[in-house]
């Protein structure tokens, strides 16, 4: 289990922080992803920049209590919130596809890829990771060891790169005119 523990808090982790700081990249950025969070209407107007930059910071908070060395009890509540997290967005994107509205997935910033399948996909395996590794830290997973880590942290990597280039990927094996 201590494998599980160390994958999820690596791959969530890199997905956290990547996605914070394409949000952030720049002002047109955030513009963005607030635009973005508007045009979902899955939250009040008056709210939608609180939210926006509410998902921001728990992005933010989240990914560095994954990645940096934290109590376990510490990484285990910010698995909870990205598991949290990712169920909220999951029920957006279903909200946004049953009303049938193509809008752009701004999930690591700038794609202009419309929401679909595929991200709903993303963040339910997502969920399961967490899920997964909060499962490792209630087996007594938690303490990490070197030889753990160097075997686990470049696979979870490797797997956050595809999750977070999900977009290129689908575009790249989609069939021509799909």
């Amino acid at each position: 289990m201590a494998y599980a523990w160390i994958f999820s808090r690596c791959l969530l982790g890199v997905v956290f922080a990547v996605s914070a700081a394409g949000k952030l990249r720049s002002r047109s950025t955030v513009r963005a992803f607030v635009t973005s969070v508007l045009d979902m209407r899955v939250v009040p107007r008056p709210l939608t920049a609180a939210v926006a930059w509410a998902v921001i910071a728990a992005e933010t908070v989240t990914a560095i209590a994954l990645l940096l060395p934290s109590p376990p009890v510490v990484a285990a509540a910010a698995l909870t919130l990205a598991a949290l997290m990712l169920a909220a967005f999951l029920g957006a994107i279903v909200v946004v596809l049953r009303r049938g509205r193509p809008l752009s997935c701004r999930c690591f910033g700038v794609s202009s890829a419309p929401l679909g399948p595929p991200h709903l996909v993303r963040n339910a395996v997502l969920v399961a990771v967490a899920a997964v590794g909060l499962a490792g830290w209630l087996a007594g997973a938690a303490v990490v060891d070197l030889p753990v880590l160097a075997v686990t942290a470049p696979a979870a990597l490797a797997v956050a790169l595809l999750v977070v280039r999900l977009d290129d990927l689908v575009a790249l094996f989609a069939a021509p005119g799909a």
